[in-house]
């Protein structure tokens, strides 16, 4: 008994450690249920100091306004706690691509499986880190807020 009680303090220190509590500012109701963030491999390095493209993609069933770089935060996940960090943002593409061809959209509204790019370069010091990215919108016509994050990796 007196192992399984210790098992369970270690499992639940080193969980508590791993997984940073988010920014008050993020709407967690909504978190990664309206809005999918990808880093896909094909297009990224994933190196510090280097162009990182996201894929921002609406998988609600509403229009999704966002603000200029779509509200963006960075942090670097850093002994169990999100450390905020700057970037430079290079590029938003709001060249919408389906199956069927191209779409071009306003660069702040996202429809239903509508997708963008965002590039950015993240300013970090030249060692292995963990960077967790946010995006922030609205639904369109209200004031309800939804958001997505990502964890990406960034070697030297």
């Amino acid at each position: 008994m007196t192992l399984v009680i210790l098992l369970f303090m270690i499992l639940t220190g080193c969980i508590s450690k791993q997984v940073p509590r988010h920014p008050d500012d993020i709407p967690v109701n909504n978190l990664n249920t309206a809005i999918q963030i990808l880093a896909p491999k094909e297009w990224n390095n994933f190196k510090i100091n280097k162009p990182v493209d996201l894929q921002i993609i609406n998988i609600s069933d509403k229009d999704i306004v966002f603000l200029s770089g779509f509200d963006k935060e960075l942090f670097l996940i850093q002994d169990g706690q999100l450390v905020k960090i700057e970037d430079t943002m290079l590029q938003v593409d709001a060249t919408v691509t389906f199956s069927d061809g191209t779409l071009i959209i306003n660069d702040d509204t996202l429809a239903p499986g509508e997708s963008t790019v965002l590039v950015f370069k993240v300013l970090l010091e030249n060692e292995l880190s963990v960077v967790r990215i946010y995006v922030k919108g609205k639904y369109k016509d209200t004031e309800e807020s939804v958001s997505g994050y990502l964890d990406i990796v960034l070697k030297p």
